[in-house]
């Protein structure tokens, strides 16, 4: 009896935690509230090593590709992705190991969809080099339900928008 105790508490203290996850990661007030000086720091950020675009999200069960707005941000200081995922609380931190031995190892602050939406319109008076492709995630967001074509249309917006090389 006492094992089975024991397990329903840690499965009460398991769901207690979860809906507190869930709430934070549902309120985005500590997005909106940072500081006028932050959201500047961090529209630098995303200027310098940012990358706003969209990725194919896939659905396993009905085979259909679907099309998600993602924010990325990659350096090779750990402590900068640390600040910014401090400040922006909803993303992941990833590391990711370089191949290469002369080159350094990278980490990446990874969020999608809603949470990019409001980072984005966080910080948006302040983004100097990704404007357009600002502008483009915002539009997208209010029209992504209208169907797989206008969503490729998308794509193919953010893809010249994020070309390397001579911009045309």
């Amino acid at each position: 009896m006492k094992i089975a105790k024991e397990s329903y508490i840690q499965t009460e203290d398991h769901r207690r935690r979860s809906s507190l996850a869930l709430i934070s990661l549902r309120d985005y007030s500590h997005i909106r509230n940072l500081s006028e000086p932050e959201k500047a720091y961090i529209a630098g950020i995303i200027d310098g090593e940012g990358y706003i675009s969209m990725h194919y999200k896939n659905f396993s069960k009905s085979r259909v590709k679907d099309l998600k707005l993602v924010l990325i941000i990659v350096n090779t200081n750990k402590d900068l992705i640390n600040y910014i995922k401090s400040k922006l609380i909803n993303g992941s931190a990833i590391l990711r190991r370089n191949k290469i031995p002369h080159r350094k190892d990278s980490w990446r602050f990874v969020t999608s969809q809603i949470v990019a939406k409001e980072i984005i319109k966080a910080v948006y008076p302040y983004l100097i080099i990704k404007r357009k492709q600002a502008d483009l995630a915002l539009s997208f967001m209010e029209n992504r339900f209208k169907g797989v074509e206008e969503q490729m249309e998308y794509k193919k917006k953010f893809l010249i928008l994020n070309r390397r090389g001579k911009e045309v």
